[in-house]
């Protein structure tokens, strides 16, 4: 069976990488990052860390739908003939080849890190926000998709478009 170890990079500081993370990143014999237009990359590079990016499948994809399908078939194609794969994302929990690959039935190790949703709320705390333990953290296509709950406090998370930042706004505009 595949395996395919999974490395949380975070929200995009290096600094937040966890020290397990590091290690893994450091330690992995073939390094595969979903993209490298993460901070991460660039503290790779520094260290002299091979890498290898799924940036080429951003422009094949016509939606992030197909995107994460075809990602998926990239990594599995790798992990077979490459024992070893790790995989760098920056939320596990959250990204679509990940949860695509589980649906596949891949054997999944997970490296687990700081989040968008952590650093969103660190953020909003220094700012003066209060957060209960009751909220809600979502990817903006997972937000579209299922809906939201208008009594539970949201942090909205990876707007990568002006197109998705609009279709985002319009469905708050509505709640």
């Amino acid at each position: 069976m595949t395996e395919i170890l999974v490395i949380a990079l975070g929200p995009g500081d290096a600094e937040l990488l966890t020290v397990k993370a590091a290690d893994a990143l450091a330690s992995a014999g073939r390094l595969l990052l979903r993209t490298e237009r993460h901070g991460v990359a660039s503290w790779l590079k520094e260290r002299g860390i091979a890498y290898e990016t799924l940036d080429d499948l951003y422009r094949e994809a016509y939606d992030f739908d197909q995107l994460a399908e075809i990602a998926a078939e990239a990594v599995l194609r790798l992990a077979d003939v490459t024992p070893g794969v790790c995989y760098g994302v920056p939320d596990p929990l959250a990204d679509e080849t990940v949860i695509k690959l589980r649906s596949l039935g891949v054997k999944l190790t997970v490296i687990e890190g700081v989040t968008h949703g952590n650093a969103a709320r660190a953020r909003a705390l220094e700012a003066g926000a209060c957060f209960c333990e009751s909220h809600l953290t979502m990817t903006a296509t997972d937000m579209l998709a299922r809906g939201l709950d208008p009594d539970l406090p949201l942090i909205v998370t990876e707007i990568s478009s002006r197109l998705l930042a609009g279709d985002v706004k319009l469905c708050l505009l509505l709640l």
